[in-house]
């Protein structure tokens, strides 16, 4: 089912940019012996946008229970090169994802001298995958969210 929800989400990004990167993690945890997966999609306008420091979108998806799943949506400005104020970003973000939240990120190679600065918009949402009359409620939300994430990359 998670390979089924990963076909769908990138056939809906796909019309608003590239997927440049998926990965699928796997991990075991030693305590509780359990197995948990994530995957991990990288979107942005293309591949040049990457390579130009340009925002992208990270996307993990989570399973929760069968049939269930949790989507978070990162996007990632370099505020720094570009002379950006974050608030206005989350006001301009706010606009497109109502629930948006903003996290800022700075690194410093020594007191008072910042070498890197990043703002990263998040959102969440639940997905279920559809039955079969549920199935255009579902395409239909899966359109809007990558016509969001798509509108989010351009501010």
């Amino acid at each position: 089912m998670l390979e089924q929800l990963i076909g769908h989400l990138e056939q809906q990004l796909s019309e608003h940019g590239d997927i440049v990167e998926v990965i699928m993690r796997t991990e075991q945890s030693l305590i509780a012996e359990e197995e948990t997966h994530e995957v991990e999609l990288l979107f942005a306008e293309n591949e040049e946008a990457v390579q130009a420091g340009k925002p992208t979108a990270t996307i993990h998806v989570f399973p929760l229970e069968k049939g269930l799943y949790e989507v978070e949506v990162e996007v990632t400005y370099d505020c720094q090169k570009e002379k950006r104020d974050p608030q206005k970003l989350l006001a301009a973000g706010q606009q497109i994802v109502a629930e948006m939240t903003l996290v800022e990120k700075t690194r410093y190679l020594e007191p008072g001298k910042a070498v890197e600065k990043l703002a990263v918009l998040a959102f969440h949402f639940i997905v279920e995958m559809p039955s079969d009359e549920e199935q255009a409620h579902y395409q239909k939300l899966l359109g809007k969210w990558a016509a969001d994430t798509g509108k989010l990359l351009l501010l």
